[in-house]
C-alpha cells in the first residue's frame, strides 16, 4: 500500500512541478469551486437535518406517555434530540463562504501537502517493513524452537 502511495505521490509531485501558471490558475479555480460546492451542500444538509430533528421533536413533545413509567422516556427522547440538534446542526461554519487564495498560495500549499504526504507514506512504509521483519523473526524463532 505505502509503496503504491509513494509512487503515486512522486508522480503527482513531478506533474505539479511542471505545470504552467495558467494550469495552476485553472487548478486553483477548480479547487475553490469544489470547496464552495461542498460547503453549500453541507450547509443544505445541515438545514435539512435541523428540519428533520425539529419535526421529530414536535412529535415527541406532542406524544402523551401512556403511564408514569413512560414519562422518563419522553424526557430522554426530548433531551437526545435537543442535544443532537446542538451537536449536528450548527451551520455557523458553513455560513461563511470560502476565501479564494492567490494562485501562489495555492501552489505553495499544494506542493507542501504533496511533500508532506510523501514523507508520511515513506515513514509508514519503513515502519511496516520493520514490523513485518520482526514478525517474520518471531515465526522463524517459533518454528526453530519446535524442531
Amino acid at each position: 500500500y505505502y509503496q503504491d502511495k509513494i509512487s503515486e505521490t512522486q508522480k503527482q509531485i513531478e506533474k505539479h512541478s511542471s505545470l504552467t501558471l495558467e494550469e495552476w490558475n485553472k487548478l486553483c479555480d477548480k479547487d475553490f469551486e469544489q470547496k464552495e460546492s461542498r460547503r453549500i451542500e453541507s450547509l443544505n444538509n445541515n438545514i435539512k437535518l435541523f428540519d428533520n430533528y425539529n419535526k421529530m421533536l414536535d412529535k415527541v413533545k406532542a406524544w402523551q406517555p401512556p403511564s408514569k413509567e413512560h414519562v422518563g422516556l419522553k424526557e430522554f427522547m426530548t433531551n437526545q434530540i435537543e442535544e443532537s440538534i446542538d451537536f449536528d446542526c450548527d451551520v455557523n461554519y458553513y455560513n461563511k463562504p470560502n476565501i479564494k487564495v492567490s494562485v501562489d498560495v495555492f501552489k505553495s500549499e499544494t506542493m507542501a501537502k504533496l511533500y508532506e504526504d510523501l514523507e508520511y507514506y515513506t515513514k509508514h512504509k519503513e515502519e511496516e517493513i520493520k514490523r513485518v521483519s520482526q514478525r517474520n523473526l518471531w515465526v522463524k524463532q517459533l518454528r526453530e524452537s519446535l524442531k
